[in-house]
């Protein structure tokens, strides 16, 4: 079903920070980059495990970039997968965790995660975090921390899954029973979060990405609760949003009807889908569907649930959802950034690749037929990409929208 919904994403090529994380962490020797990716902040995030990603799959994938994508849609199945696992031992019901890790699986909100290689920062994170929270309900509090720690260490968005623990334990009622477990991870949260937000996270990093709760905080909310029930970002076709809006009444429909079932865990999960919006209101300049993996899971959890006993049409519902999320990301590929500044950047490269110029020329990148200056830059990462893809060449580049380009050899 995901090779039904994103099978094209295979055929994406590198944009914008692709371009700059693999030239940064695959570039130079082992070690130097190893270094890098564990120590460099002051020009990206600290995002050590995410870096290793980079790392890893440039030193073995080198320019195919059809092996990244495999990488990532394996990183999707294991999620995917640990949702149907973790569904089962929470919640003790089959057709609850089939119906949840398909909904999750197919969501529209995937598409930048699997188009965009650099978009895996998150559902990489999430799945360590799933990892984790695995071993939490298997009281194995040592695991939970070590692969909590590696989530966090992905990307810092993961620490709202301390609140998920915390929630999980007082709606099923043994929080006072885990209170050393739960304080030993709160530690090691509180401990992270003034690590990476004071210590290593540069000053201007708040500025550029307008971290504050304001009125554009609304805006945000409105746009990532679209998201996360699935609508896609570019939907370009009424008929689409009108089955997801029939498809969604009937669910609450069915939710009313059943009303007194799985209340306790619909709570836990309804609490969870607005953790995972939490981090990102905050960041309402920065809007991406691709940061709802916490709040869509809970979404496909409380599909779950309230499909859990609908014997005779929870399989026409998902079989609808999935047709939905087909359509969805049909269209969206025709008109999103992350397609357009994929196939613009393999343009320039081909182009640059027949016309051969020799070791050290500089290529002069000024409004054309192919494309502005400014986009130029951002499809090839401000250059990185050059500097990656004809690292043998040595090229220079010079971008006219912010340089003066005439005199240069």
């Amino acid at each position: 079903m995901i090779f039904l919904v994103y099978h094209n994403a295979f055929s994406n090529f590198f944009a914008q920070d692709d371009f700059v994380l693999l030239q940064k962490f695959s570039a130079g020797g082992l070690w130097t980059n190893l270094i890098k990716a564990l120590t460099s902040y002051h020009e990206t995030h600290w995002r050590p495990v995410h870096n290793l990603f980079f790392l890893i799959s440039g030193s073995i994938f080198g320019k195919n970039y059809v092996l990244y994508h495999i990488f990532l849609f394996s990183i999707h199945l294991t999620t995917s997968y640990l949702i149907f696992l973790i569904s089962l031992q929470a919640l003790k019901n089959r057709t609850s965790a089939i119906v949840s890790s398909i909904i999750y699986a197919t969501h529209p909100f995937n598409f930048i995660s699997l188009y965009w290689i650099s978009g895996g920062a998150t559902e990489l994170s999430f799945m360590f975090f799933l990892i984790g929270f695995l071993f939490w309900l298997k009281n194995k509090i040592q695991y939970f921390l070590l692969f909590f720690v590696i989530s966090l260490l992905a990307s810092e968005a993961m620490l709202v899954g301390i609140l998920i623990i915390i929630a999980w334990e007082l709606f099923s009622g043994k929080a006072s029973m885990k209170i050393r477990d739960l304080k030993i991870s709160l530690f090691v949260a509180a401990f992270f979060a003034i690590t990476r937000f004071i210590f290593l996270t540069p000053r201007n990093t708040y500025n550029v990405y307008g971290v504050k709760i304001s009125l554009g905080s609304i805006s945000a909310l409105k746009y990532y609760l679209l998201r996360t029930l699935g609508f896609a970002e570019t939907n370009g076709d009424l008929l689409i949003s009108i089955v997801l809006v029939v498809l969604i009444l009937t669910l609450l429909f069915l939710f009313i009807k059943g009303f007194n079932r799985n209340l306790q865990n619909i709570f836990f999960f309804s609490s969870v889908l607005v953790f995972g919006l939490l981090p990102f209101i905050a960041i309402p300049n920065h809007l991406s569907p691709h940061y709802m993996n916490i709040s869509v899971w809970a979404f496909a959890s409380i599909i779950g649930l309230i499909l859990s006993r609908e014997k005779r049409v929870h399989y026409l519902l998902v079989f609808i959802f999935v047709i939905v999320c087909f359509f969805s990301t049909e269209i969206t590929q025709k008109n999103n950034w992350v397609v357009s500044r994929g196939q613009l950047s393999k343009k320039y490269i081909s182009q640059i690749e027949k016309r051969n110029l020799p070791a050290g020329s500089t290529l002069v990148f000024n409004n054309n037929p192919i494309s502005s200056s400014l986009d130029a830059y951002y499809a090839l990462g401000g250059g990185d990409g050059i500097s990656f893809w004809f690292r043998d060449k040595n090229y220079k580049f010079c971008f006219t929208e912010f340089e003066s380009c005439g005199n240069l050899p």
